[in-house]
């Protein structure tokens, strides 16, 4: 009597494992889908073909996609349209890791990032996947995963703010049976990421009279270096909205010589 029940129980495991797979490509089109961006889609991955005709099945007929191997040679280095580039990676790939490190700027400038897995989902596991990658605070990068007490998927973005500080995620939304739910209040980054928690920011003030940096903020002498001195007060204000800090360094009007830190 028990062969039956181990049996069932197996079927019932395999069948998990299959939807899951066929669940996570779905999620990735519906997500690009969600998007609603003028992208090029570009998918660098080991995916079979099944796994190609499915994920893009699962986009409009106005979208273009293309399937290329993980290879550098592949990312668009000299697209003169590279801002409308959406690249998805599959992490469960042998070369995705290599890929993303020689990606460069590309991880955080112009381009868009969808990373998915399909060996390792879990969302705490795979937001490790991101050390030591230039996901800085101007990247796009979104990644799907399962999170506990979550039916279906999260939807997960992640940046950090310099290379030597830890990696931040914000929670873009959910997906499950076809259904995106957007948690964001806004959708644009720069609005989101508002809070630099004190991040050391540099600034250069240039200046053409050395007394000027005394004078700064007493108000006294405003004919002199007029714009230095405005700009050094909306730098201030730009950073206190940001919560962050500041490192001015002086330099003369002949862009040699650094007066002081």
């Amino acid at each position: 009597m028990k062969f039956p029940t181990v049996i069932l129980v197996l079927l019932v495991l395999s069948k998990s494992v299959v939807t899951t797979n066929y669940d996570l490509i779905t999620a990735t089109s519906n997500l690009i889908e969600h998007l609603q961006l003028p992208v090029q889609v570009t998918v660098l991955s080991c995916w079979s073909e099944s796994e190609k005709l499915q994920f893009w099945s699962g986009l409009n007929s106005f979208t273009s996609v293309r399937f290329f191997t993980e290879n550098q040679v592949n990312l668009p280095w000299n697209d003169r349209n590279q801002h409308q580039n959406l690249l998805v990676i599959d992490a469960g790939c042998s070369k995705s890791k290599n890929l993303l490190r020689s990606a460069g700027q590309l991880l955080y400038y112009r381009v868009k990032w969808i990373i998915i897995n399909n060996k390792t989902s879990k969302c705490e596991q795979f937001l490790k996947f991101f050390d030591n990658l230039q996901v800085l605070i101007s990247s796009e990068v979104y990644y799907i995963c399962e999170e506990n007490g979550v039916q279906g998927f999260a939807i997960k973005q992640v940046y950090r703010l310099s290379l030597t500080t830890e990696l931040i995620e914000e929670t873009f939304g959910f997906w499950n049976k076809g259904v995106i739910v957007n948690s964001q209040f806004s959708k644009y980054s720069s609005v989101r990421r508002h809070n630099l928690n004190h991040y050391k920011l540099r600034a250069s003030i240039v200046i053409t009279h050395n007394e000027t940096v005394n004078h700064l903020e007493d108000y006294s002498e405003k004919h002199v270096d007029a714009v230095t001195k405005s700009n050094y007060f909306l730098t201030k204000h730009v950073a206190q909205d940001l919560n962050a800090t500041l490192k001015f360094s002086y330099v003369n009007q002949c862009w040699e010589t650094r007066a002081r830190e």
